[in-house]
């Protein structure tokens, strides 16, 4: 039986779409692990590791999925990609799963208050409910503006992945 093409070859137009929307992908995901885990590595942020707890399975998961479509996109013949129906059913399954995630970052990078995820916060006044915006050191002020872009860089790179 001699080599026969492929009984269907992409068009090079969709192939590199799908190739340029997968790469778009990966790269937020590099970005979002970074930022996770810059804000993971400060002792001084509560949360900051159980942000990665949530934050990490969907990482994994999203960049696997990238990389093995991206890969049979390059390598199967007519530049044919995983099967269709797999790809819509993976890929809903990745767009839950990450609309979660999202609601998630959205409450630490919007809505929730930074200062009370930073550890040994100068703004209390030896009580935990009683704060004083004029004891805040510009350190902790800092930290608070840093929790804040991050969080928001976050969301901003999920909805991105989503």
């Amino acid at each position: 039986m001699e080599n026969q093409p492929p009984k269907y070859v992409s068009p090079p137009g969709t192939w590199k779409t799908k190739l340029g929307l997968r790469a778009g992908s990966v790269l937020c995901v590099i970005i979002l692990a970074g930022i996770g885990g810059s804000l993971a590595a400060n002792e001084r942020i509560d949360g900051g590791s159980l942000l990665m707890v949530v934050l990490a399975p969907a990482l994994i998961v999203t960049f696997i999925w990238d990389v093995a479509e991206a890969v049979c996109i390059l390598k199967r013949g007519g530049n044919r990609g995983i099967h269709p129906g797999a790809v819509v059913a993976i890929d809903l399954l990745a767009w839950l799963g990450w609309a979660i995630v999202d609601l998630m970052l959205a409450s630490f990078g919007l809505i929730s208050r930074p200062r009370y995820m930073i550890q040994d916060y100068s703004g209390y006044d030896g009580d935990r409910y009683r704060y004083d915006p004029d004891m805040v050191t510009p350190e902790d002020q800092a930290l608070e503006k840093d929790i804040m872009n991050k969080g928001r860089a976050l969301l901003v790179f999920g909805v991105l992945t989503t």
